[in-house]
């Protein structure tokens, strides 16, 4: 099968090394390009993905920010509900 991004590789069966905000996630099986290396997984091995983040506690960590202008600066606004102390 060709390569959904790049259109020139081709897909072959292989293990990903999966991570979030620097924490490994584990190994686990991706259909890979050869040409440009894009992995993808199916839909159960992405539901175990999800599950190691949740367990290692990274899944959802990413939050959208504001940056703003206060004066001649720029502020980013983080929302409370995502600071962990």
């Amino acid at each position: 099968m060709k390569c959904p991004i790049c259109g020139k590789g081709v897909l072959h069966k292989g293990n990903v090394s999966e991570e979030m905000f620097g924490i490994s996630l584990g190994e686990f099986p991706a259909d890979i390009c050869n040409k440009c290396g894009e992995s993808f997984t199916d839909e159960e091995t992405t539901g175990k993905i999800e599950a190691a983040a949740r367990k290692k506690g990274v899944w959802g960590l990413g939050v959208k920010t504001k940056i703003t202008r206060t004066g001649n600066s720029l502020a980013v606004r983080i929302p409370k509900k995502s600071l962990i102390f």
